[in-house]
């Protein structure tokens, strides 16, 4: 029996490559007949910028202004979603049904994005990969191969330069 998608997780950063990527998406929730969440992950503060924050800036301002900042990265997020959708469609609406939810998340990036995947039951995760080197990735890591190592669900890699957009 052929695997069937029906929810596709659509991970970005909110670079200039999304649209790149989303179009991948895009591709193939009309092809599946899917539906898309998006997600952003932010990654937390440092040790030492924590510590930093916490000197000047209560713990109640604190969660005020990261409430804020997630509701408006979502709120970005979306319009540029819509953006694109009014750019390449044309029926922006139609393209945005296929848009069933739009997060902001805080953590470690390949970890956040892998949680959501399995809370929203995704068949499949689209997101962009910079490209770099073998060498790079064991120096530095990359979200990308952090996904495609442990996710449970099949990874489409959308390989992106940042003149792409």
């Amino acid at each position: 029996m052929l695997p069937q998608i029906k929810t596709i997780l659509y991970a970005t950063d909110v670079g200039p490559v999304g649209p790149h990527v989303f179009r991948y998406a895009m591709a193939m929730a009309e092809r599946h007949d899917a539906t898309i969440v998006a997600v952003s992950v932010l990654e937390p503060l440092g040790t030492f910028g924590q510590s930093l924050v916490d000197s000047y800036v209560s713990k109640t301002t604190l969660d005020k202004l990261r409430a804020e900042g997630l509701e408006k990265l979502k709120a970005e997020l979306r319009e540029r979603l819509q953006e694109f959708c009014a750019t390449e469609f044309d029926e922006a609406a139609v393209c945005m049904s296929r848009v069933g939810e739009v997060l902001v998340r805080s953590g470690q990036p390949a970890e956040a994005i892998i949680k959501e995947a399995k809370r929203v039951n995704a068949d499949v995760i689209v997101m962009g990969s910079h490209g770099h080197s073998a060498f790079g990735e064991m120096l530095l890591g990359s979200v990308a191969h952090k996904v495609t190592q442990r996710s449970p669900v099949p990874v489409l890699l959308v390989p992106v330069r940042e003149d792409e957009g």
